[in-house]
């Protein structure tokens, strides 16, 4: 009787999850429990493999996760919690990243690796139809990361942008802020696949659009008023953070708070402030949005708002494990909004502006 990967687990005395995550090399698993799998795994002469398991379950096991770019940290620990959830469901994940471009998204795709995969968590550059991605796919179930695409087929989990936005808004009206500004440009893709004409935005444009929204109503302006007034326009990385802190300085500091459309963006202006002698919260209070873990240890802290990227990770391999184990069951598609909680901390802390 072939031995089986329970058996590797009860030889190690870990648990199958354990067990599994330690022969795939996953980050979470201490050297010393790793040494004791895989020799547990040589005694007993397991051998995993995949070719073997397909032809068994029609399953190889494998995901794939078409992600931009594994550099902004947000991406980087939403794949460590969808790898961490896929191997608690017994599947392993494959990460793969389209470099912020369309065809490059299209290429990986429809690669040979990912038609091993039994499913595909997309969070996409290119603008998909139902159609686009059918023909991409195939028959294979996909979970779409986000709400800038036009897919109606498929199930989609995002963070909700606009009430995050409107929460990091109110709470530096709260903590006395009288101009507030807005840091972080409408797109940083490289070739986003926009269709001419098409109301579809990128998640940099949704939360652009949420934070113009949120100043208009707060000032009664329009959004042009609030795109040449009230906006420092920069990429969506800590150099662009440090660029912004410079522009913001050689515009005269015109705003008390700043709300910056992404962490890392808040944590590059924090450094170049800092470096001017420019000090935050006293002068200028500013908050980010994602929640990275980096928010929490810069000096000072950096006030967020905080994306629930473990129940993310949760609703999606979820979602799509139901449809790779219940392919003829006919489920109507789903729209899962996580939640998101405001880590107010000291870089809005309240005192003289």
């Amino acid at each position: 009787m072939a031995t089986t990967l329970k058996d590797v687990a009860r030889q190690a005395g870990v648990s199958h999850t354990t067990c599994s995550a330690a022969l795939r090399g996953l980050p979470n698993v201490s050297p010393r429990t790793r040494k004791k799998v895989l020799a547990a795994a040589q005694a007993l002469h397991y051998n995993t493999n995949l070719s073997a398991r397909m032809l068994r379950s029609n399953h190889s096991g494998l995901i794939s996760f078409v992600v931009p770019d594994l550099s902004p940290t947000y991406y980087s620990m939403l794949s460590v919690e969808l790898a961490r959830e896929a191997t608690s469901a017994g599947m392993q994940l494959v990460v793969q990243q389209s470099q912020h471009s369309a065809s490059e998204e299209n290429s990986i795709i429809g690669s040979a690796l990912s038609s091993l995969a039994d499913g595909f968590f997309v969070a996409p550059v290119a603008h998909y139809t139902d159609e686009d991605l059918s023909m991409l796919i195939g028959d294979k179930p996909a979970v779409i990361l986000g709400d800038f695409t036009q897919t109606t087929r498929y199930d989609r989990v995002k963070s909700p942008n606009s009430e995050g936005v409107n929460s990091a808004i109110q709470h530096l009206r709260q903590q006395g802020c009288t101009s507030i500004g807005i840091v972080g440009g409408m797109t940083d893709d490289k070739e986003a696949d926009i269709p001419e004409g098409s109301s579809v935005l990128t998640l940099q444009g949704l939360r652009m659009h949420a934070a113009m929204d949120a100043l208009a109503d707060l000032y009664h302006e329009n959004r042009e008023s609030i795109v040449n007034e009230r906006l420092i326009d920069v990429g969506w990385n800590s150099d662009e953070g440090i660029r912004a802190a410079n522009l913001f300085m050689e515009a005269g500091m015109p705003y008390d708070g700043l709300f910056c459309l992404d962490d890392e963006i808040a944590l590059g202006m924090l450094h170049g402030l800092h470096e001017a002698g420019v000090r935050v919260p006293e002068q200028v209070k500013i908050i980010g949005f994602n929640g990275i873990r980096h928010s929490a240890i810069s000096t000072p802290t950096l006030s967020t708002v905080e994306v629930d990227l473990p129940g993310m990770a949760s609703a999606v391999v979820s979602l799509l494990r139901r449809r790779i184990e219940h392919p003829d069951v006919e489920t109507l598609p789903q729209k899962v909004t996580v939640g998101t909680i405001l880590r107010a901390r000291e870089s809005t802390a309240a005192g003289n502006v």
